[in-house]
């Protein structure tokens, strides 16, 4: 094969070559970037094509395709400058003004040749021996013309390496390496030919090397689906996921936060918004219904135990074209949490309140009518009950104020002897002649707020366990309150506080920690109970005991060994 066949094959390979990828970009045209791109491959097919057919034309043939390859080289040029801004982020700078003034410097440049005047473009044309044939001699305003060329394709270049050194992520990284290492072949092949130091133009060959390193752009890093969009407007480090898509649910960016919220590494970039939330089906269709109109909107979504609240902001260009979405995930399950027990205690004062307006008005109905009998009949054993009716009233008031301030309100649990809390509850209650049974253990708890639960307990214990405590001598005389520990599971114990009474009814044992349910006291204490036993994370139960009696157990208490309060 001689080098006029060689040089023939060359430039037919880079014209379909060029032909074929033009297609795979077109087929991409919705994507950033890849119309600019598209415009560049079709204007290298032409240029090289128009070097083909110079290589088997006559005189008047070459003089035609020699203009055709100019319009290519302006096409070619022009097309690599406008993808290299869109690419890099720049495309507020793409507008009309801009496109309409790069389109009459191709127009004018394309006329230049064209009509040639005076000879200042292109000299004289004359045979030759190479394997074109005809040849052009130099003109004076020539090398303007390879110039605004080289500016245009080394300013495009420049614009990827700086894109290259501001990027950290991987992907584009990659892009951009190839896009520039691109752009530099025919550049350089073209300047080598010009200088005399190659016999014939080979610059299409540059640009087969420049096209194979796109293809491999497009296929190894997804140039046609990927493009850097908003990377400059968002912030890798933040502690919320950020998640980029574009119009056709293709993800282009994903910040470490919600590769880590949705369990998917950052291969998931290049697909769809449904590959990543395969496995999270309530945020796969909150994304679906959020997207559906073009306006910023925001949605709180339960997925197995976690909360996550997704805001999803339309992008738009510096063009106004609708080009995807950013999506922000947060995990709020610590606020809604926050939040769901703010609305609890607001709800359970405002029983309490319920509670306290009805018990209370009672105390004070008899208390009164007591004070008016004795005013009327100057008997003054009707205070006594007055002050019965008054000391109910406090007991309401205390425990009122046991729920709404301390009884949710865990402060420095320590390890505690369960013997000693367990007696100093007891002789704040009035027992009469019970007898109190303790095991010798420890637990961790918060001391104060234990005994103010023991000290229920018992008083539950005394007023409902005992039958008709009259608190006449030898009252509770046969009546025994034990408290101890048995083991649960690892290290930690399930407490129990039982007595040998007459038991809780088992039709009223899931009702005995609802405020206000009573046979006799406040309606509150068990209610104190609860509620401190689950602010030290422990589970409550109403059992019976062996003999019969009421067994309250707490599972999940913690027991170190050989500590002492």
């Amino acid at each position: 094969m001689d080098l006029g066949n060689a040089i023939q094959i060359l430039y037919g390979a880079v014209a379909a070559i060029a032909v074929l990828l033009a297609v795979v970009q077109l087929n991409n045209r919705d994507a950033r970037g890849i119309g600019p791109l598209a415009v560049t491959t079709l204007g290298v097919a032409l240029w090289a094509f128009s070097m083909l057919m110079q290589t088997a034309v006559d005189q008047a043939g070459y003089v035609q395709f020699h203009r055709l390859m100019h319009a290519g080289i302006l096409v070619t040029t022009t097309g690599f400058f406008v993808f290299a801004l869109e690419y890099t982020g720049r495309e507020r700078y793409v507008t009309r003004r801009t496109l309409g003034l790069l389109t009459a410097l191709a127009v004018a440049g394309m006329a230049a040749i064209v009509i040639n005047p005076g000879g200042l473009f292109l000299g004289d044309l004359a045979a030759t021996s190479t394997v074109i044939g005809y040849e052009y001699a130099w003109a004076p305003l020539l090398p303007l013309y390879f110039l605004y060329g080289y500016a245009l394709v080394v300013g495009g270049a420049v614009l990827i390496l700086a894109f290259l050194f501001r990027t950290d992520r991987t992907l584009y990284q990659g892009q951009a390496v190839a896009l520039f290492l691109g752009a530099l072949p025919p550049v350089v092949i073209n300047l080598v030919y010009l200088s005399g130091g190659l016999p014939v133009d080979v610059t299409p060959l540059g640009f087969l090397v420049t096209l194979l390193l796109y293809v491999f752009a497009v296929i190894k890093y997804r140039l046609g689906d990927v493009t850097p969009i908003a990377r400059r407007r968002i912030i890798d480090n933040v502690r919320d996921g950020v998640v980029v898509v574009d119009v056709d649910d293709r993800i282009l960016d994903v910040n470490p936060a919600a590769l880590e919220m949705t369990g998917v590494d950052e291969s998931i970039i290049g697909h769809s918004v449904p590959e990543m939330l395969a496995a999270l089906p309530e945020l796969h269709g909150a994304y679906r219904e959020m997207t559906e109109t073009l306006a910023a909107s925001e949605r709180t979504v339960t997925y197995s135990d976690r909360f996550f609240e997704i805001e999803a902001t339309p992008i738009e260009d510096d063009r106004g074209r609708h080009v995807g979405w950013t999506l922000l995930l947060q995990d709020v399950t610590d606020r809604v949490r926050r939040e769901r027990d703010l609305e609890e205690q607001i709800e359970r004062l405002d029983r309490f309140a319920r509670v306290v307006s009805h018990d209370l008005r009672n105390p004070i109905n008899v208390a009164g009518g007591y004070i008016q009998q004795v005013q009327e009949t100057g008997d003054l054993e009707q205070l006594d009950k007055s002050l019965e009716a008054l000391d109910r009233m406090e007991a309401i008031i205390e425990d009122v104020m046991t729920l709404t301030r301390q009884g949710g309100s865990i402060t420095e649990p320590t390890v505690v002897s369960l013997e000693t809390v367990a007696r100093e509850a007891w002789q704040t209650v009035e027992t009469g002649e019970a007898t109190l049974q303790v095991e010798s253990a420890h637990v961790v708890a918060d001391a104060d707020q234990f005994r103010r639960l023991l000290e229920n307990l018992f008083t539950n214990s005394i007023e409902h366990g005992i039958e008709d405590p009259d608190g006449t001598d030898g009252f509770g005389a046969d009546h025994t309150v034990s408290i101890g520990t048995e083991a649960g599971e690892g290290s930690d114990v399930t407490l129990y506080v039982e007595d040998d009474g007459v038991g809780i009814d088992p039709e009223r044992r899931e009702q005995v920690f609802e405020e206000g349910f009573t046979t006799g006291g406040t309606g509150l204490g068990l209610t104190i109970v609860e509620q401190i036993a689950r602010a030290h994370g422990w589970d409550v139960a109403v059992a019976e005991s062996e003999s019969g009696g009421a067994r309250f157990e707490f599972h999940g208490v913690s027991s170190p060994v050989g500590t002492s309060r």
